[in-house]
């Protein structure tokens, strides 16, 4: 026998042993032995966590079987000294583990959010299971627990109403903000900027709202409702911007997409949209000190008209230019005066604009940043250009009065 065969032969040799170890995953899960957690609440109770866990009801979601009508979702709930074993122990009323490789939502508990949420986070990273694309949500007057126990009309299982939701409201509205797992770890980490999350609220009567009956009606007993920004100093909540603060903020941080708005023209409203939006942030140094100049280039439509003038003279486009971009500038300036006054937190990122733009004075200015967030010089400046204004003059309304 040639060395060349013995070779060969060797070698596959080596081959058929090694394909033994080459079939299938390491990690593989069965989908029969997993319970699909979708959503993800943590709130604070005692030295401890309390876990709540959304997870989906295979039979009631899947195309191929046979529904029995009945909720696509149960909630399980624990609690632990620390995150994972209020996790694992869910075994104990579950019949499968828990599985979060497809969590749509992660909601933060007000009272936990107060306390610090970088344990939480490092739970969320370390785990190999976890993804970073889902949304992070504090909720608002209420706990994680029971926002997660409240059945949606439109979307049948309600973590996935409420990725949605807030996806659709950030991108055609501007009060929310849509921050995954992995940004706020990054605005965590970072120097300069400090993380902002959307709140989340239940209104009308919450207890109802667990219930199949509440979500059969056409207004149903209760809602989960997006409201208002929560600002974070480091990982600890410290307050909420209203909804003109949250539009400011948006402007500012170049988050704005598409957006509505007004302004009052000779007492009537001019309602429009804003269809694309970019924000300039260029830091100068005076004298040592830091100079922000803000600078929005916005593009709107007309979209409502209830004021007598014609829109169609240019004289007129020209006034109400002028005027939304004061209301732009407004909006600016109240989440600006938030930050330096009531939050003391640098949320809108300027100390990362002046570590970008001026590193040298970063390396002066940098520690204890938050604390000359109050003396900082900021100019807001807004371009805005009416795109198209519709095809009629005067308001319907005006015309009919004539």
């Amino acid at each position: 026998m040639s060395g060349r065969v013995r070779i060969w032969r060797r070698t596959a040799l080596v081959l058929l042993l090694l394909l033994p170890c080459l079939t299938g995953c390491w990690d593989r899960h069965e989908l029969n032995e997993l319970a699909l957690g979708v959503g993800l609440g943590i709130d604070k109770t005692g030295d401890g966590y309390k876990l709540t866990a959304q997870v989906v009801i295979p039979s009631e979601v899947a195309v191929n079987m046979n529904s029995s009508g009945g909720l696509p979702v149960t909630v399980y709930e624990e609690s632990g000294p620390t995150i994972f074993e209020a996790l694992r122990k869910m075994t104990i009323r579950s019949p499968r583990k828990v599985y979060l490789a497809h969590l749509q939502v992660v909601i933060l508990g007000e009272e936990l959010a107060r306390e610090g949420v970088a344990d939480f986070i490092d739970f969320l990273v370390r785990d190999p299971e976890v993804r970073g694309n889902f949304y992070m949500i504090v909720a608002k007057d209420t706990t994680a627990e029971q926002t997660l126990r409240i059945l949606t009309p439109l979307e049948r299982i309600p973590a996935n109403k409420l990725f949605s939701s807030l996806t659709v409201s950030t991108n055609y509205y501007s009060p929310t903000s849509n921050v995954n797992m992995m940004q706020l770890l990054d605005e965590l980490l970072a120097e300069g900027r400090d993380p902002v999350l959307t709140g989340l609220m239940i209104t009308g009567d919450a207890k109802k709202g667990e219930e199949a009956n509440g979500v059969k009606s056409t207004l149903p007993s209760a809602r989960l409702v997006y409201k208002n920004l929560a600002v974070f100093r480091s990982d600890k909540l410290i307050g909420w911007l209203d909804e003109n603060e949250s539009k400011g903020f948006n402007y500012v941080t170049n988050q704005i997409q598409n957006s509505v708005g007004h302004i009052v023209v000779n007492g009537n409203k001019i309602t429009t949209e804003a269809t694309n939006s970019t924000t300039k942030i260029r830091v100068r140094e005076v004298e040592g000190r830091p100079v922000f100049d803000i600078h929005v280039q916005n593009t709107v439509n007309l979209a409502d008209v209830a004021s007598p003038i014609d829109v169609t003279e240019k004289k007129n486009l020209r006034m109400i230019e002028k005027k939304a971009a004061e209301k732009i500038v407004w909006l600016m300036n109240q989440a600006i005066e938030a930050e330096k006054t009531r939050m003391h937190s640098d949320f809108l990122g300027l100390g990362r604009a002046v570590k970008q733009q001026q590193p040298a004075l970063w390396l002066r200015l940098g520690e204890g940043w938050n604390d000359r967030l109050s003396e900082l010089d900021i100019h807001c400046r807004a371009d805005v250009h009416i795109l198209l204004s519709g095809s009629s003059g005067a308001s319907i309304k005006h015309s009919l009065e004539e």
